[in-house]
């Protein structure tokens, strides 16, 4: 049966104060128990010694001290003593016939060695002394039962149970009721969790006004609910992204298979509209790419093959792939002074996607420029690499700037002027931040701006 943390911690709560009370009841119980054997090791040794000095030094006979014995051992636990002569000698016995010690040699010898003993016989408590006259040693045993020892002792016991049972009792009840009270906010936080859905992202759970773990929590909790509306915001936002963006060259592709189904449809139109059909076409077939090469880096790091590569040659072999799609495309490699070692330009990185994430940089920079080139400029600083992607054009606002790495985001100004998805920079983002490194756009005049992308080899 699984059982709920407030239970758990009730029961543990509990568990808990049992040991304690049990060890507290035991302390005191045989402390008790102690104090009962010390007490009546005194009282033994007191009428031993009494009985020792009457059966010395008065005059009466032995035999009236045992009948006195066994009128009072009739009615109460009378002490029974015996009186022993070293090494060993019976000199008086209180009642020889029920003899409880039962003395033998070798325990006369112990007691005369040690001068007092205490032990047990059976149920009853049990002493032998020294006792000396003049030059001569006796020996004393004392033993009786301690009916009101052992009955204080049994009455402890009792009472012992009862108040331990009360208080754990007690306990098991105050753990259940404070429990459920501390237990309380996270009974109304779940209520509150259940009530929301996707449908619903902008609730959150009441922090309360405290400061402890329950607050903190809940603080925790629409931390992370914020985080969720972010992220469905931005698929939602996404997903109506790429229906627009699908959307416009499916309609073209459609309004131009249409036209030229149509019967009397010239062969040069027929040409035309197969050509604006295959540009569609392309711009689908670009956007799907992209949107893969955006999912892919999107993927957790560890499941990405990294390995060390020349980051001059990564540009240069962008740099070719980008000028056979874009004959008239003009882009220039420059290291800046000093030069590189070969080894400071070893980099730790995927090549598929660095290469991706560079050649959106240099295809931005000679589409948006107005002479089509890219400067492309490298620098080593230590263990950085220090990258920008430059080129002549209408500087790019503040405001702009804030928005520019956002999915399917293109610039007012080219929106309508040059063909594109608005995906390039963000995932351009997304793969350099993969890399540990990072991208900024930043504008020297009102007529160049340049994307500088810092890496760390």
């Amino acid at each position: 049966m699984k059982l709920s943390v407030r239970t758990r911690l009730a029961l543990l709560n509990s568990l808990f104060s049992i040991v304690i009370v049990s060890i507290f009841a035991a302390w005191i119980y045989f402390s008790a128990m102690n104090d009962r054997s010390k007490e009546f090791q005194n009282i033994l040794k007191q009428e031993a010694i009494t009985k020792a000095n009457v059966f010395f030094y008065s005059e009466i006979p032995a035999s009236t001290l045992q009948k006195i014995y066994q009128n009072n051992r009739q009615t109460i636990h009378e002490v029974q003593v015996a009186i022993y002569k070293a090494p060993f000698e019976e000199v008086y016995h209180d009642a020889a016939n029920i003899d409880y010690v039962k003395e033998n040699p070798q325990m006369i010898r112990q007691i005369l060695k040690k001068e007092f003993i205490y032990f047990s016989v059976d149920t009853l408590d049990a002493i032998g002394l020294k006792y000396q006259i003049g030059q001569q040693d006796y020996v004393i045993t004392a033993a009786a039962y301690d009916a009101y020892g052992f009955r204080k002792l049994k009455n402890l016991q009792d009472e012992l149970i009862f108040a331990a049972s009360f208080i754990l009792l007690f306990i098991l009840a105050a753990s259940f009721f404070f429990t459920y009270y501390a237990f309380s906010p996270i009974r109304k936080m779940i209520q509150q969790v259940k009530t929301i859905s996707a449908s619903n992202l902008g609730l959150r759970v009441a922090k309360g006004k405290g400061r402890d773990e329950i607050s903190e929590l809940a603080k925790t909790f629409n931390t992370m609910l914020d985080r969720l509306e972010q992220s469905f915001d931005a698929q939602k936002q996404f997903v109506s992204n790429v229906a627009h963006e699908i959307r416009t060259p499916l309609t073209g592709i459609i309004a131009e298979i249409e036209l030229a189904s149509g019967s009397e449809v010239k062969k040069k139109e027929l040409a035309k509209a197969l050509k604006r059909i295959k540009s569609d076409a392309n711009r689908l077939s670009e956007l799907s790419s992209d949107m893969l090469d955006l999912a892919r880096s999107e993927y957790d790091r560890s499941s990405i093959q990294f390995k060390e590569e020349r980051i001059d040659e990564i540009l240069m072999e962008t740099r070719g792939e980008l000028l056979k799609m874009h004959p008239d495309f003009h882009v220039q490699l420059q290291f800046i002074e000093p030069m590189p070692e070969p080894h400071q330009l070893q980099f730790h990185c995927n090549k598929y996607l660095i290469s991706t994430a560079f050649r959106n940089l240099m295809e931005n920079a000679c589409k948006y420029g107005v002479d089509q080139e890219c400067e492309v400029l490298l620098s080593v600083n230590q263990s950085k690499i220090v990258l920008s992607f430059e080129n002549r054009g209408e500087a790019i606002s503040q405001e702009e700037k804030a928005l520019i790495f956002n999915a399917f985001y293109r610039g007012k100004a080219h929106r309508n002027k040059y063909q594109g998805t608005g995906i390039g920079l963000s995932l351009t983002k997304k793969i350099i931040l993969l890399h540990s490194g990072s991208i900024e756009l930043k504008s020297s005049d009102t007529f160049k701006n340049a994307f500088e992308v810092t890496l760390f080899s």
